[in-house]
């Protein structure tokens, strides 16, 4: 998991996740576009930084050509790193599946994040994992 600090025009700060898909490119949401972003690598817990952390500034960012801010359709967005992540026994890349993988319903898959479990709770300042079904979309 990649965690990013992201510092907006207006001067707010907030964070999003996002995956390592190659040493040079992070995945993430486009609503997590800002001015500037960081990125840490290697993190589990927030609060206390770890030998295994790579801090790395974003040097561009690639959100989808048709993201709709109001809908959130192709909330998608590619991260270009200043500079390539080192890959260690706590940084590793996730590959983009190819147009012949499809995920079949019913499969368990797995999220993670340092979001919220609850509405009212405050975000998580440690990784967090959830294993969850694919539902069907015509369901």
């Amino acid at each position: 998991m990649a965690h990013l600090e992201i510092f907006t025009d207006q001067g707010y700060v907030f964070n999003c996740g996002g995956f390592l898909i190659s040493q040079e490119f992070v995945m993430t949401a486009a609503h997590c576009k800002g001015r500037t972003i960081t990125v840490t690598l290697g993190a589990h817990d927030m609060k206390r930084q770890e030998s295994t952390w790579q801090k790395i500034e974003v040097k561009k960012q690639f959100p989808h050509p048709n993201y709709d801010f109001f809908t959130k359709l192709n909330d998608i967005m590619l991260l270009q790193l200043q500079t390539k992540a080192k890959l260690t026994h706590a940084v590793g890349t996730i590959p983009l599946p190819t147009p012949s993988m499809f995920v079949q319903p019913g499969r368990m898959c797995r999220a993670a994040g340092w979001e919220k479990t609850e509405v009212t709770e405050p975000v998580s300042n440690t990784l967090r994992e959830v294993k969850l079904r694919l539902m069907d979309a015509k369901a």
